[in-house]
């Protein structure tokens, strides 16, 4: 809120932030968006869409693995998925990403 305000009278020229800032009542423009890719089991539902949104990922167990990028990936799931209750299982494994694959083809999530 300070920073919001802080760009408002003057004080910053530039702000830059993750996710929306509803308050900001000054022009705001999208700096760059990357895409998540998701693996999934052939027969999970999700599976058959073109897209998959954060909102999907409500109730669904995440595997990532120790290594970059995980803590990245789930930083990015609770700014996405504010809410507690609205975040999916995150389970953190130390093992390599090529492993996350061979366990999430073994339905493990």
């Amino acid at each position: 809120m300070r920073l919001a305000a802080a760009l408002r009278n003057g004080a910053l020229d530039l702000l830059i932030v993750t996710g929306a800032m509803p308050l900001l009542d000054n022009n705001t423009m999208a700096v760059w968006g990357e895409r998540v890719l998701v693996a999934l089991p052939h027969d999970h539902p999700l599976s058959s869409r073109q897209t998959v949104h954060w909102d999907d990922l409500r109730g669904e167990t995440v595997l990532l693995s120790h290594y970059d990028p995980g803590k990245e990936l789930e930083d990015l799931l609770v700014s996405k998925l504010a809410s507690p209750e609205a975040r999916p299982k995150v389970e953190h494994h130390d093992v390599s990403r090529g492993i996350i694959k061979s366990l999430i083809s073994m339905n493990t999530g």
